[in-house]
């Protein structure tokens, strides 16, 4: 059976464990990064802490590079969500000087 265009099904069992270990690898890259900074972190250390094999993460991330770019990128993204909340609010220069 198709689903109909623009319907949303919910994701498989299979995509919310990929999307589940896909979070606790960046999460146990970001603590070792912190920690030992990124020269000093492997890929058998992310494997440690995150409880993934290195196969699952390679299935998503090319390389460790790649997963410090992830780690990047989310680093970025909360403060930057923080600050897009007080964009259009009159008192954005005041919330941001108050912080």
């Amino acid at each position: 059976m198709n689903a109909q265009a623009g319907s949303k099904q919910p994701p498989s069992k299979n995509a919310e464990r990929g999307l589940r270990s896909r979070i606790l690898i960046i999460d146990a890259a970001a603590e070792l990064i912190r920690e030992k900074g990124v020269q000093a972190t492997s890929i058998s250390d992310i494997t440690k802490l995150s409880g993934a094999s290195a196969g699952s993460i390679y299935h998503h991330f090319a390389s460790k590079e790649a997963i410090v770019v992830e780690v990047t990128h989310q680093v970025i993204r909360y403060p930057l969500g923080a600050l897009a909340a007080y964009r259009d609010s009159e008192t954005w220069r005041q919330a941001l000087l108050d912080y």
